[in-house]
């Protein structure tokens, strides 16, 4: 039975995605969480890491090909 999978952007409106994918750490935490940012800098990926503890830090533009290779190491 395949895990539910979550992709967040980490600059949003109201909630980072750091933030973001720490709550849903707390509610879900079966779910692999993947951070996608075009704002690609050390103390996001540790935030993210750490808070969130995400599987993969994604940056954008992000190729098909490598979101989907993600996707797939998730599943």
């Amino acid at each position: 039975d395949a895990l539910p999978i979550l992709v967040s952007d980490l600059r949003m409106p109201g909630m980072d995605g750091i933030e973001f994918l720490r709550r849903v750490r707390e509610q879900w935490p079966d779910t692999v969480r993947i951070m996608l940012t075009g704002q690609a800098d050390l103390t996001a990926a540790i935030g993210a890491v750490n808070q969130g503890s995400v599987f993969q830090f994604l940056t954008k533009p992000c190729p098909t090909e490598m979101l989907g290779r993600a996707l797939e190491a998730a599943l």
